[in-house]
């Protein structure tokens, strides 16, 4: 639900193919922004921010796919309007990420 009420759709859709650990109860999806002071022109269109959404995902399903399907399981995440005051954070310059930095 959203503050007023109303029924949001989706949030986000994430496509995974890694074996990262699934989210859980508790969990934020994460929101990107591009600003324009910390834009790099040779990635114009790159996000330059981060921060943590005011979604906390409440209940996760998992749903097994047929042998023949596309995915091996879909994971729907349902979650709850719960505001925090992020902060946004400057994301690291393309090029120069290091895995499991942020």
């Amino acid at each position: 639900m959203q503050p007023a009420a109303h029924l949001t759709r989706m949030l986000a859709e994430y496509l995974d193919c890694s074996d990262k650990a699934l989210p859980e109860p508790g969990d934020r999806p994460r929101e990107f922004a591009r600003f324009q002071e910390s834009v790099d022109p040779n990635f114009p269109d790159a996000s330059t921010h981060v921060r943590w959404s005011n979604w906390e995902v409440s209940r996760v399903e998992r749903f097994k796919s047929v042998d023949s399907a596309e995915y091996d399981e879909i994971v729907v995440c349902y979650c709850r309007y719960s505001p925090i005051e992020p902060e946004w954070k400057e994301l690291p310059k393309i090029g120069a990420l290091q895995e499991g930095k942020f």
